[in-house]
């Protein structure tokens, strides 16, 4: 018999998961976040904590508006000069 449930290591993994991309977040590693965040929510979906799925998609979509303004910033001043 497992010791642990299948759950439990999704659980696990959500848990590394989510400390990994508040570091991103913290390097202002916006795409790296969101990628994270997305496989936080699938790990979230599979040990059927829907609300924690739904919330790690919000982080991920606001991950990706950081990397999305900050990309048209660059843009911007790459035509400034």
């Amino acid at each position: 018999m497992a010791m642990f449930s299948s759950s439990s290591k999704y659980e696990e993994a959500a848990e590394l998961l989510e400390k990994a991309c508040n570091n991103y977040k913290l390097a202002k590693m916006w795409r790296e976040a969101a990628d994270g965040f997305a496989l936080l929510a699938d790990c979230h979906d599979k040990s059927d904590s829907k609300h924690d799925a739904a919330t790690a998609h919000v982080d991920a979509a606001n991950a990706l508006s950081f990397d999305f303004n900050r990309s048209v910033l660059i843009d911007r001043s790459a035509r400034c000069h």
